[in-house]
């Protein structure tokens, strides 16, 4: 587990937050098109969940960067992580 920064939450409660925000968006918009924008902890954390995997253990097991673009389609109840990272958008 990793200690929280002062006055800040961990990952684990981060991920808790996150995983009641997602299904909160599928049960209101499960057959819509959905954008969530999110730090790069965010985006972690949303990625490890999409993952149905726990937290990662470390700090940068999965380390999306500022910016980054995440896609995933989510089809009868299917996961698929279609883009990770990228960032072709941002300009140099």
């Amino acid at each position: 587990m990793i200690d929280p920064a002062p006055e800040g939450e961990s990952l684990q409660d981060l991920v808790s937050r996150i995983s009641d925000v997602l299904r909160f968006v599928f049960d209101q918009h499960r057959d819509d098109m959905v954008v969530l924008v999110g730090d790069d902890e965010v985006n972690r954390a949303l990625l490890s969940q999409l993952q149905d995997k726990a937290p990662p253990p470390a700090p940068r097991t999965l380390a999306p960067d500022a910016y980054a673009i995440n896609a995933t389609d989510i089809v009868s109840g299917r996961t698929r992580i279609r883009r990770i990272n990228e960032t072709l958008h941002v300009v140099p």
